[in-house]
């Protein structure tokens, strides 16, 4: 549900999708705080929100634990480039 939220968000649907997608993540979080989804969701909200240090944080763990997730790859890529860091 929190991807499905930052989805509509990025699709314009509006800010509340966002701070919907917040809320559900959270709750994911306390779950299963380790999971690649709920590490890669979370990475996406921070990005969307321009938080891009702690997107780059919630990445990284996601590719540690699936090192073949090419969007957590790629998605690193394009937080990187916004902080200026190639690498």
């Amino acid at each position: 549900m929190a991807e499905v939220n930052m989805m509509k968000f990025e699709a314009g649907l509006g800010r509340e999708c966002l701070d919907r997608a917040v809320e559900l993540i959270a709750k994911a979080q306390s779950i299963n705080p380790e999971s690649y989804l709920v590490l890669f969701v979370a990475g996406g909200i921070k990005k969307d929100r321009g938080q891009y240090e702690p997107a780059a944080q919630d990445y990284r763990r996601a590719i540690e634990v699936n090192p073949l997730a090419q969007n957590a790859w790629r998605n690193l890529a394009v937080v990187y480039a916004a902080m200026n860091q190639p690498d």
